[in-house]
């Protein structure tokens, strides 16, 4: 969950949270991310608990390896998951939308997350599109908060106030096309 969102969640409804992270065809749970570990501190270092998947389950058992299939050592940061010293599992990335521009290596929900932390933006995915000179430029499609009016200049330069990628463009979409596009079902009509 991006951290300005899940800040806003924990102090509206003033609860506990647990999350578990997983998928169907690992019998679902993978990962549980306990109360305890719903600490926003030290969001400012590589790892920080509150920015994780949470810990494997008991009995699960999870690799984080290269295209070789070599176990990666703990705390090694990697395109897609890492490990810290703790046991805490890292998303980094999805594998087919990780964002390659001008030689670096862009990570969607790091610029989703920083896009949401707006208080006027409900929802955002990102996504690469091709650039003759960067390789990919990235593009942002964002739903604003209801009554919220603002422009694609304001958006860009609040990412780039607060992180050094460079946002390109920002559009708008409905609620429904924000869910898909995480299944690059939305990819094809945002290139133009």
């Amino acid at each position: 969950m991006p951290i300005a969102l899940l800040d806003r969640a924990m102090k509206k409804l003033g609860c506990k949270f647990r999350q578990a992270y997983g998928m169907t065809e690992t019998s679902p749970v993978q990962t549980i991310l306990q109360p305890e570990d719903h600490r926003l501190e030290n969001l400012d270092r590589a790892f920080a608990p509150a920015q994780s998947a949470g810990r494997p389950i008991v009995e699960m058992e999870i690799r984080v390896v290269n295209a070789e299939d070599r176990e990666l050592p703990v705390g090694e940061t990697r395109e897609i998951l890492a490990f810290d010293e703790n046991g805490f599992l890292y998303i980094l990335d999805r594998k087919k939308d990780m964002i390659q521009s001008g030689g670096e290596n862009v990570f969607s929900p790091e610029v989703e997350s920083r896009l949401v932390s707006h208080e006027d933006v409900l929802e955002a995915a990102v996504i690469g599109v091709p650039d003759e000179r960067w390789g990919e430029t990235i593009r942002a499609v964002v739903v604003l908060r209801p009554g919220a009016v603002r422009t694609e200049a304001e958006i860009i330069a609040y990412c780039r106030a607060h992180d050094p990628f460079q946002v390109s463009d920002v559009g708008r979409f409905c609620r429904c096309a924000a869910q898909s596009a995480r299944d690059n079902a939305l990819t094809p009509s945002i290139y133009s």
